[in-house]
């Protein structure tokens, strides 16, 4: 489907709580400017059809900026404000021709010009999702692909969750548990923490006497599922006998405790989430193939920070009524702070964005969040990287997530020098611990 150009109101710093708004420009003009509270009409002058929008920011002018459509570009105008308006942190001067994924500041408000597709209505506020807030989103197609998670849920097939590590895969899982309306619990398990002489004994169960230091009768982690849902954080770190007794189990909707030999009903839904190229640890004989075509139900990626900075505007204002619900709404920002999390990378994901937030806001005590009281790792500016680096980025981390963080096995794919390999680890912040573990 062909792409259109949106404007989206990604935040407000004095008001951080106000959540984002996305306007598809079926226009020829915007015109965007200073109101008693955030408002959108549409009118006709001549033959050109207009956006008219107001922000509740004193620091804009009345009639601030004017976007307008020219040759099939959208071209912005600053309307001699005093505040100005920059564009990627740069002022402008007379005009510029914006650019998809452009962002925009003006006062206090952070805006962004996006190629989307398209979805109704054509302007909408994006609110807490009607459904769980963990579904929210500013991106249409990131919308539909939740959406879909949503229906999903409702049914008893098992569903994979991959992506990076911290982009929010065990809240998903919870929220799936939760819109499933299942009676039993919620059991996360992350499968890189259990005891490795003891994976199966801890998923089955065991009985008293079935092996050494077994001192008592125990329940299982899938019998605590039962008519729940089991959720296998980072699933690749099973071994292999341990994806063998899941399987057997998934196979049968029974688990069989070690030393009895009287199997358990089971009546359980499956999440699963993982980091790491389960199709390639497959072929390689690292993960099996038939447990991971009994796991792929229906298998969603979610996408990492850096590629949906247009959620922002949803992620800062969840995360403060998380942590800080009865002082949510006495939070703000000094501009530059704001700034300083639009243009960070956050190689963390939304982990590292949770992180931060919560120290911010103890050291900011009553005062603005300050560009001072963020990490030194968000303060810091870095040149942006360019179309190429982006794609050589996305191509290593690949390469080192499906070797387990594997350098030289990254180097030797790559046709690269180790050493280069280490300075583009360096440079695009990859954090290769984390794809070891």
């Amino acid at each position: 489907m062909r792409r259109k150009p949106h404007l989206l109101v990604l935040f407000e710093s004095d008001r951080p709580l106000a959540r984002p708004a996305r306007h598809r420009l079926d226009c020829e003009v915007v015109l965007l400017g200073r109101g008693q509270r955030r408002s959108v009409a549409t009118r006709v002058d001549g033959k050109k059809r207009m956006l008219l929008l107001e922000l509740p920011d004193r620091r804009l002018a009345e009639a601030h900026l004017r976007l307008q459509k020219q040759a099939g570009k959208w071209v912005l105008e600053d309307l001699g404000s005093k505040a100005g308006t920059f564009v990627n942190g740069e002022r402008v001067a007379g005009s510029r021709v914006l650019e998809g994924g452009d962002r925009l500041e003006i006062g206090h408000v952070t805006l962004g010009f996006e190629l989307l597709v398209p979805s109704d209505p054509a302007s909408v506020d994006l609110g807490v999702h009607p459904a769980d807030p963990a579904l929210a989103t500013a991106l249409p197609e990131i919308e539909q692909e939740l959406a879909d998670l949503a229906a999903m849920a409702l049914q008893p097939l098992p569903i994979m969750l991959r992506g990076e590590s911290g982009v929010g895969k065990e809240l998903l899982a919870k929220t799936v548990h939760r819109l499933s309306g299942r009676a039993g619990r919620f059991v996360p398990i992350t499968c890189s923490a259990l005891p490795a002489q003891l994976v199966e004994a801890e998923l089955l169960g065991s009985k008293k006497g079935a092996y050494k230091g077994a001192t008592e009768d125990r329940a299982g982690l899938l019998a605590a599922s039962d008519q729940g849902t089991l959720f296998l954080d980072e699933v690749s770190d099973l071994p292999l006998p341990a994806q063998g007794a899941l399987l057997r189990v998934l196979q049968e909707s029974e688990v069989t405790p070690l030393g009895t030999t009287r199997p358990l009903k089971l009546d359980l839904r499956v999440v699963t989430a993982t980091h790491r190229d389960l199709d390639s640890l497959s072929r390689q004989g690292r993960f099996r193939h038939d447990l991971l075509a009994r796991l792929s139900g229906f298998t969603l990626r979610l996408a990492p920070l850096r590629e949906r900075k247009s959620d922002l505007g949803l992620f800062i204002p969840a995360l403060l009524e998380r942590h800080f619900a009865s002082r949510a709404h006495l939070i703000r920002f000094a501009h530059p702070a704001t700034r300083a999390m639009f243009s960070h990378s956050w190689p963390h994901n939304v982990r590292e964005l949770e992180q931060a937030l919560r120290s911010a806001v103890t050291l900011a005590a009553d005062g603005p969040i300050e560009l001072r009281h963020l990490p030194e790792a968000v303060r810091r500016r870095r040149p942006s990287l360019s179309a190429d680096d982006l794609r050589r980025k996305d191509e290593l981390f690949g390469l080192l997530r499906d070797n387990g963080g594997n350098v030289s096995a990254a180097a030797t794919a790559m046709g690269k020098a180790r050493m280069q390999i280490q300075r583009w680890i360096k440079r695009f912040e990859i954090d290769v611990a984390a794809l070891r573990r």
